[in-house]
């Protein structure tokens, strides 16, 4: 079984894309039995489901809250106010 998994269902399923090529060697054919051929027979493999299993990826930290700027300290922006400075400073 281990035979027509790597020689035969790994390259079709790297062709069709469904796994990488780096995967074949972790391919695992779960609940598979032998089955006796006739001769002339073929034999048709129906895949019911394709299980992909990773690792655990640990919980992405969340940032720390960024520390208050200088504007906070000062309060809320007087635009009109702003406005009026810059107006001086360019007449």
């Amino acid at each position: 079984m281990d035979e027509l998994l790597r020689d035969h269902l790994a390259p079709a399923l790297v062709a069709e894309g469904a796994v990488d090529e780096s995967a074949v060697d972790s391919l695992v054919a779960d609940g598979l039995e032998p089955v006796d051929v006739p001769p002339g027979g073929e034999v048709h493999l129906h895949i019911g489901r394709v299980e992909v299993r990773t690792p655990a990826v640990a919980a992405p930290v969340a940032p720390e809250p960024r520390s208050p700027g200088r504007s906070s300290e000062r309060g809320p922006v007087d635009h009109a106010d702003y406005l009026a400075r810059q107006q001086r400073r360019w007449s």
